[in-house]
């Protein structure tokens, strides 16, 4: 059996406009042609040598970006009778809990302003989920901080201040009218899945969760019913009172910047490893390489220690083409900016013709 090497630098890839400028860049997802193919005789083994990943992917994107504030006028408010505030957190490159705060104290910071009337993906905002009107939602902002405990050291905690109430201008999802009065007595919950409220909604958070992100965990963001629209806000219980008293949530956990803690390197060579998030079916993964910072615009230099690889098997006969997507665990290509540009070494064991 002999061995063959191949270099692949993403910046060679046939999916791009060479001497022009090209806007669309995707470095996760690229096309490579051969000009000398590699001929197998028989079936043989293709892995991977070696590997070098800058790390320039977003940590929040348009996968993780979202999450909902239902507001009560009551603490039994049916979701027709609440007003709903939609959130899109700014995609970039959150290296820290602080980060991500700062971030969300900007969008709560928008609430007792003019609302926008959609998001830009780029830059985030605020928008009102059941109505297109504008009006402010809030008599004044609400906050985010850290907390600084022993129970709850540097969770997020959200906070409604105390006498902030609702606008009399602000819209209910149920009829799209203004909810007239003030008091906020049910407070407010967060919500990370889609809801079911009054009309639809002018923006979906389902696929876009930002559950992690926030430190509230894995499973909040799914419905109670299987298939339903009937999700668990947080608190569960909403209730600030006729005070109209500051009210907090406090995150379940750590906030999350990692946006996924293995580069999966899936290549059309491939068909042969299996993953449980694709029900054990054959995949196209050749690689799964440890991240191992997670500051933007550090590097990952992946080569096992006893030089040698996980070798796969692939068909006999030419191989013109190969395909290299770079995804996290559930398939998703990761958002590689412009200026990312990564290398593999894939070796070839085989029978070869040349």
């Amino acid at each position: 059996m002999n061995t063959k090497t191949l270099n692949i630098r993403s910046q060679d890839r046939n999916n791009v406009s060479k001497g022009v400028f090209d806007p669309n860049i995707n470095l996760a997802n690229c096309n490579f042609n051969l000009n000398n193919p590699i001929s197998l005789k028989e079936p043989g083994l293709v892995g991977v040598r070696s590997g070098f990943f800058p790390m320039t992917y977003k940590h929040i994107d348009s996968t993780n970006d979202r999450f909902s504030i239902k507001f009560l006028p009551a603490q039994d408010s049916a979701d027709s009778a609440c007003v709903f505030a939609l959130f899109q957190i700014q995609h970039g490159y959150y290296n820290s809990t602080t980060a991500v705060k700062t971030e969300i104290n900007r969008l709560l910071g928008l609430l007792d302003s003019t609302m926008a009337t959609s998001f830009d993906d780029n830059l985030g905002g605020v928008i009102n989920q059941f109505s297109a009107e504008t009006d402010a939602i809030l008599s004044s902002n609400m906050t985010c901080s850290l907390g600084t405990g022993d129970n709850d050291k540097d969770h997020l905690i959200i906070t409604l201040p105390d006498g902030v109430v609702l606008n009399a201008e602000a819209h209910r999802a149920g009829d799209n009218a203004r909810v007239g009065a003030t008091d906020l007595v049910g407070g407010f919950q967060v919500l990370f899945g889609d809801t079911g409220a009054g009309t639809v909604a002018r923006g979906a958070v389902k696929g876009r969760s930002a559950n992690k992100v926030l430190g509230f965990g894995d499973t909040i963001s799914n419905p109670k019913t299987l298939g339903g629209n009937d999700f668990v806000g947080s608190p569960a219980v909403p209730l600030r009172g006729a005070s109209n008293a500051v009210q907090n949530v406090t995150s379940q956990f750590l906030a999350s910047v990692l946006r996924t803690p293995y580069l999966y390197v899936r290549s059309s060579l491939a068909r042969e490893a299996r993953e449980m998030s694709k029900n054990g079916n054959p995949t196209d993964l050749l690689a799964k390489i440890p991240v191992t910072s997670n500051t933007y615009g550090s590097t990952i230099f992946y080569e096992p220690h006893d030089a040698s690889s996980l070798y796969f098997k692939m068909g006999s006969g030419d191989i013109n083409n190969i395909n290299i997507t770079i995804t996290d665990g559930d398939g998703i290509e990761l958002d590689m900016e412009e200026g990312g540009d990564w290398e593999l070494q894939l070796c070839f064991k085989g029978n070869f013709y040349n």
